[in-house]
């Protein structure tokens, strides 16, 4: 409130306090003058009911009468108490009415009653107090009237002229100052007093005008480096700084120099000094002079300044301000504002750079994954746990003939129909329940309307607090293949059908053909028995080996036909391993003989004498492996070995193999080996024969017995072909083999030319127990008998394997 408005409240209040005496006075003299008269017309009533009392002797007025209870002659209080009784009585009772005059009964009627005497005297007193209040306003309005006088014409005067002083500079733009006055001393004090904080306020207006100019250009400004700039320029230009310079404080704790504006002082002068602001994070000053050089310029540093521009707490910046005079206060805190606004302007630019590049990288891996998703040949999609569509790739529009506008934020049921849309919503809240991946069939139809098998892959995807945020899926188009799985599936049926029906011609025609068969083989031997000239018995034996060659045929033919009908049966009986290949060397060793071939044996002394299994087709396996490796070997031999690979719970697993040092074969041909009517190349079914059967049959017996059949073979130098079996092991005819215990102790020397066949039958008769010595040169044994002198007791020269038994 201004000293001119508190002078006119107080005269307002010494005028309403005079108005105020005044109206209490007026009342008081007034209340006065009314009781005055009031009580004067009542005690001029009671003297009249006195006097008519006393006239007509009215008993009843002496009763409401009471007793004097003062000296005084009708106080007050009992003049007010007879004429209420009175008029009590007078309104009670209407016949005593008529004794009372007229004017009696008016001057009742209009008597004023007051309800007792202490109101009254309370009345009074109160009236006095009014009175007494009314002289002190009065007193107290022509005490302030001379204070307002007093005060105005000694102190607001002079306050007037510095209020006026000050407005008119302000007006004119002028610095704030008020000059010293010659008033009193709180006056001079108080105009000191105004002129130091007008000072102030000045600098500190300036130092905000600064401010708000340094906030107001780097508004404009972006990038770290204009930003930085920019400061330089502006805090040399407002605080007439020669050299300003911009320390980063790196992560060991060093200080390199980002920018500079003018002269760059030594680093070892300033070193310490920035160090220490950027360690203690607070302001350095240092007031004494420094002259910097640079290029044949001399600058003089009256005060240096190190400002630390600290993100959160920690300094990543040191500002040096050298300036040409020393700073007042009111600078020394624009420079810390400055400071503040310049470490948050490069931490918010800082920021947005690295939101920038955030959100480039961002744009970057979506544009990239989003390219990813294009490329992937088959439809695929992500969506909401709500069933809105998120993303899909061209594949999927493709597929539904659809933008991707229409797509995208629109749900199951806007883009498929009720019962796809269902399927979906069904399987997608089972992957939301139990976060497992789905995969399941559906049929569809595309944008043109035609049928889709899809087999569906979905995914439940999830976010970062591992709750599902959606379903990722792709389709997978298995409409073509599931058509061509079909026609397969058809065609298979037609060939197996077709399959079946040739087999069992091949076979009712094999068994009508072999019929009359037998009967040519059976006449041509009988006839060959017969007396035939050389002409004739070359004709019938030919016969004879075209109709035995053709019977093969046949018979290759009509298993071949059993195997794919399905109608082998196998035969599991006791039989002895010795015998099996006693009836494999029978038909062999004639085709061996025939060629000079060496046929070796080589039965495994391990093996079990007696085992249960199918006799008759192991040994059809095995002839028709040996007869392969007797057909295409031209010189050599052929091993056929029988060897035991365990024994366990009664079941022995024995190898069986047949080797020849034949013509072998290369990889190629060894891919081929087992397909029906193939051989190895056309060039050996010209040169050799044969119709191809052979190994399929081999192989196709060898699984029905549980086993499967192996090659080894090497082109020009030979071929083994080996399969194992289980078969279990029998005791029924284990008392026929005895061990020969005649030849024990007993001597014998080998003499032979061939390996396999000198180590097989080395090791038959160390089986017998005999002491056996080994030769493959006849010359060194004979060398041995001349120089020891001990002949054996045996000695065997191998001719041909026909010449060879088991003992």
């Amino acid at each position: 409130m201004s000293s001119k408005a508190l002078l006119s409240w107080i005269a307002l209040f010494a005028l309403m306090a005079a108005l105020g005496s005044a109206t209490l006075i007026y009342y008081s003299t007034t209340t006065h003058s009314t009781l005055a008269t009031d009580v004067n017309t009542a005690y001029h009533n009671h003297l009249s009911l006195e006097m008519y009392s006393k006239d007509k002797n009215a008993q009843w007025l002496d009763d409401i009468k009471s007793a004097p209870s003062h000296s005084l002659p009708l106080p007050l209080q009992q003049i007010y108490e007879t004429q209420a009784r009175l008029k009590s009585r007078f309104l009670a009772n209407t016949v005593e009415q008529v004794d009372l005059p007229q004017s009696y009964q008016n001057a009742i009627l209009q008597l004023p009653l007051i309800a007792n005497a202490e109101l009254e005297t309370r009345t009074n007193q109160q009236l006095k107090i009014l009175l007494i209040t009314g002289l002190a306003f009065a007193v107290l309005t022509l005490f302030l009237g001379f204070y307002v006088w007093f005060m105005r014409t000694k102190h607001f005067s002079p306050l007037y002229r510095i209020v006026n002083t000050l407005r008119a500079q302000a007006l004119n733009g002028a610095p704030l100052s008020v000059a010293p006055t010659n008033s009193d001393a709180d006056v001079k004090r108080l105009t000191q007093a105004i002129h130091a904080a007008t000072t102030s306020q000045s600098q500190k207006l300036a130092s905000a005008a600064i401010i708000e100019n340094y906030n107001r250009e780097l508004k404009s400004i972006t990038g770290s480096e204009p930003i930085v700039r920019h400061a330089l320029e502006f805090i040399a230009n407002e605080f007439n700084a020669p050299s300003v310079c911009l320390y980063a404080n790196l992560e060991d704790d060093t200080l390199s120099l980002v920018k500079s504006h003018g002269v760059t002082p030594s680093h070892s002068i300033i070193a310490s000094t920035i160090a220490l602001c950027a360690t203690n994070n607070e302001p350095q000053v240092q007031q004494e002079p420094l002259w910097l050089k640079e290029q044949e310029v001399e600058v003089k540093l009256q005060s240096r300044y190190c400002f630390p521009l600290a993100i959160g707490n920690h300094v990543v910046y040191v500002l040096l301000v050298g300036s040409a005079q020393a700073l007042i206060d009111s600078q020394f805190e624009a420079l810390e504002y400055l400071c503040k606004d310049l470490s948050l302007a490069l931490a918010i630019n800082e920021n947005i750079e690295k939101q920038q590049k955030t959100e480039s990288a961002l744009s970057e891996q979506l544009e990239l994954t989003h390219h990813i998703i294009n490329a992937i040949p088959n439809p695929t999609y992500y969506r909401s746990t709500d069933g809105v569509f998120m993303g899909v790739n061209k594949s999927f529009l493709t597929l539904l003939d659809q933008f991707e506008v229409d797509v995208i934020g629109a749900k199951l049921d806007e883009i498929f129909d009720l019962g796809i849309a269902s399927l979906f919503e069904s399987k997608a809240h089972e992957i939301i329940t139990t976060t497992q991946e789905q995969t399941y069939e559906v049929l569809l139809l595309d944008g043109q309307e035609q049928a889709r098998e899809l087999i569906v892959y979905e995914a439940p995807f999830f976010n970062e607090n591992g709750a599902v945020a959606g379903i990722v899926g792709m389709y997978l188009d298995v409409s073509e293949r599931n058509q061509l799985q079909r026609e397969l599936i058809e065609a298979k049926d037609l060939a197996q059908n077709s399959a079946k029906a040739k087999s069992e011609f091949l076979a009712n025609m094999s068994h009508e053909i072999r019929t009359p068969m037998n009967a040519i083989i059976g006449m041509s031997h009988l006839a060959l028995a017969t007396e035939l000239n050389a002409k004739q018995h070359d004709y019938v034996s030919k016969i004879d080996t075209a109709a035995k060659q053709l019977l093969r045929l046949i018979n290759d033919i009509l298993d071949f036909s059993k195997i794919e009908a399905g109608k082998i049966e196998l035969e599991y009986q006791a039989f002895s391993t010795e015998k099996l290949l006693d009836s494999v060397a029978t038909i062999v060793s004639v085709k061996a003989q025939e060629k000079q071939l060496e046929l070796v044996f080589d039965l495994d002394s391990q093996v079990p004498y007696c085992v249960i299994g199918d006799q008759f087709r192991i040994s059809q396996v095995l002839i028709n492996l040996a007869g392969n490796a007797v057909k295409f070997t031209e010189t050599g031999e052929v091993v056929i070995r029988v060897a035991l690979v365990n024994v366990e719970k009664g079941l022995a697993k024995i190898k069986f193999s047949v080797k020849d040092s034949g013509i072998g074969m290369n990889k190629r041909q060894q891919k081929n080996l087992f397909q029906s009517f193939s051989q190895a190349d056309n060039s050996i079914t010209r040169k050799y024969g044969g119709t191809g059967l052979g190994l399929t049959i081999s192989q196709q017996l060898v699984k029905l017995m549980g086993g499967e059949i192996y090659v080894e073979s090497e082109e020009n130098v030979g071929s083994e072909f080996y399969f194992t079996l289980e078969m279990e092991v029998s005791d029924e005819l284990s008392q026929a083999k005895m061990a020969s215990t005649h030849l024990s102790e007993l001597s014998a020397t080998i003499i032979d030319d061939n390996r396999h066949a000198l180590d097989v039958l080395s090791g038959m008769l160390t089986n017998f127990g005999m002491q056996v010595c080994s030769y493959l040169d006849p010359h060194k044994a004979l060398n041995q008998f001349v120089l020891t002198q001990d002949l054996p007791d045996s000695y065997f020269r191998r001719l041909a394997y026909a010449e060879i038994r088991w003992y």
